[in-house]
C-alpha cells in the first residue's frame, strides 16, 4: 500500500519541478494511513469486551452506527420493500444483530446521558 501512495504521489507531482525526499514521502504516507478507520474485529475473532479499550469502543460504535444508517437507507430505498410486515423484521434485524447490539447499547446510553443533561439544564 505504501508503494501504491508513493506511485501515486510521484505521479501527480510529475508536471512540477519539484523534487521530494523519501523522508517527505514517508511523513505524506503515513499522515494518510494515520486517517484511515481502525477496522472492527470481524465475526470469527469475537473478543471479550472487558478487554476492549475505550478508543476502540468509541471508533466500533461510530462505524457501527454508521453501518445501521447505511443498511436503515438502504431498506427504505429498495422498492419490494412495501409491506409493513417485513420493513419492520428487516429493521429488528439490523438493529438488533448479534454483532452490533453492544454497540447500539453503548449509543443509546450516551444518548440517554445527553437527554438527561439538556433536562437538567433546562430547569
Amino acid at each position: 500500500m505504501k508503494k501504491l501512495l508513493y506511485l501515486y504521489l510521484m505521479s501527480n507531482n510529475s508536471n512540477s519541478n519539484i523534487i521530494y525526499d523519501d523522508k517527505y514521502i514517508e511523513n505524506k504516507i503515513n499522515e494518510a494511513l494515520s486517517r484511515l478507520p481502525l477496522q472492527t474485529f470481524k465475526n470469527d475473532e469475537k473478543k471479550n469486551y472487558v478487554e476492549l479499550d475505550l478508543y476502540t469502543i468509541y471508533s466500533n460504535t461510530i462505524n457501527t452506527i454508521i453501518d445501521i444508517i447505511n443498511e436503515i437507507v438502504l431498506l427504505f430505498e429498495d422498492s419490494k420493500y412495501i409491506d409493513y410486515d417485513i420493513i419492520y423484521q428487516r429493521l429488528y434485524n439490523i438493529i438488533f444483530d448479534e454483532n452490533k447490539i453492544f454497540y447500539v447499547g453503548v449509543f443509546l446510553v450516551f444518548l440517554s446521558f445527553v437527554f438527561f443533561f439538556i433536562d437538567g439544564l433546562s430547569v
